[in-house]
Order: C-alpha cells, then sequence, then structure tokens
C-alpha cells in the first residue's frame, strides 16, 4: 500500500492541495463579506488533515520533528481552533497565510531538517 501511494504521491499531493487551497480562498472571500461558510471551513480543515497524513504515510513519525511537520502541525492546530471559536478572525488567517507561504519556499534542505534528535533514528 504505502508502495502505491509513493507512486501516485504528486497526484494525491497536488489534489489535496487544491482543495485545501480553494476551501481556505473561500473562507477568506466569505471573512472580506463579513459571512461563514462551514462547509469552506470544513474541507480546509480536513484537506489538511489529508495532508498530513499523506506526510506521515510518506515519511514515518520522523516527520513530526521535522521544520515542514512542525509548520504544517502548527497550521492545522490553529486552524482547528480557529473552526471552534467561530473562525471570525481575520488576523489568524493572515498568519496561516504567511505560515503557508513560509513553509512552501523554504529550501528543502531547512524544510527536511530534523529539529531534535533521537539516538535510534538515523535519517
Amino acid at each position: 500500500m504505502k508502495e502505491l501511494m509513493i507512486r501516485f504521491d504528486p497526484a494525491i499531493k497536488i489534489t489535496f492541495l487544491f482543495f485545501h487551497f480553494a476551501g481556505f480562498s473561500v473562507w477568506i472571500g466569505l471573512l472580506a463579506a463579513e459571512q461563514t461558510s462551514i462547509s469552506a471551513i470544513a474541507v480546509t480543515v480536513v484537506s489538511g488533515i489529508l495532508l498530513v497524513v499523506r506526510e506521515l504515510v510518506k515519511e514515518d513519525l520522523i516527520w513530526f520533528v521535522s521544520v515542514e511537520g512542525l509548520l504544517t502541525i502548527g497550521k492545522v492546530l490553529i486552524l482547528t481552533f480557529a473552526f471552534i471559536f467561530s473562525a471570525k478572525y481575520q488576523s489568524i488567517l493572515f498568519l496561516l497565510i504567511f505560515l503557508g507561504i513560509l513553509s512552501a519556499h523554504l529550501p528543502k534542505s531547512i524544510k527536511d531538517k530534523k529539529l531534535f534528535k533521537s539516538p535510534g533514528v538515523n535519517k
């Protein structure tokens, strides 16, 4: 199963990123009009969680201690809290945009850097 998922990883990633971007764009747009869409929020949160699961399948649990993993977990947690607390704070969403841009444009050597060392892990 893991080999099949790695084989189709580019298509899976693009699909999840598309839904993530679309949901977030609708969410931001509706906030500008002072409206809220539960479906746009749900698409954003669910696609974010699916992106995390994709990384975990691809790289195992060591991904949690990488720079990219910690940034992504932080964004998913912020989105979840924004959803729970009515998601009407534009400053929170603009912080997420900043974190998303930052994590998308980091060099691969920094993204993959492990912040915590474990004696049993040689990755």
